[in-house]
């Protein structure tokens, strides 16, 4: 069994995340400016059940609507998403999407691909994530 607790693969190519199912002692995982394009790629890496945090920022997979949610429910470890803390709120609404859709009818949703766009509000605390389609705007809060 690896030992291995934190990699680093920025910029390698990476397209498929079925080569790191072994390494399930990893906490934390940098996946930025890769190939990785399909919300499926995300799911590869539940085995990783000590998995803290992760970054792919600069992924294809990272312009997908909601994928945060879905690192939040294959993950349910995970901490940090692309230097962002996951909120007890944001844990919550991922979880009920994912148990009220159903697993099919969610990654409908995932196919379409959005412009993301963070903003931190120092008074309150609070992050807001917006994702953008072409016809129609959907905003993701969380704490």
């Amino acid at each position: 069994m690896w030992r291995l607790e934190e990699l680093h693969m920025d910029s390698n190519r990476v397209s498929d995340l079925n080569h790191l199912r072994a390494l399930v002692n990893l906490k934390r995982l940098y996946l930025g400016v890769n190939r990785i394009a399909e919300v499926e790629e995300i799911t590869k890496l539940r085995p990783l059940t000590h998995l803290k945090e992760i970054s792919m920022i600069g992924n294809g997979v990272s312009r997908r609507m909601l994928h945060r949610p879905c690192l939040i429910w294959h993950v349910p470890s995970i901490e940090n998403i692309d230097g962002i803390k996951v909120s007890r709120e944001e844990r919550f609404n991922a979880e009920s999407y994912f148990m009220e859709q159903g697993h099919e009818r969610a990654y409908h949703i995932f196919d379409q691909q959005v412009d993301v766009s963070y903003s931190n509000s120092k008074t309150s605390g609070s992050s807001h994530i917006t994702y953008n389609k072409i016809s129609q705007s959907e905003s993701y809060l969380k704490k």
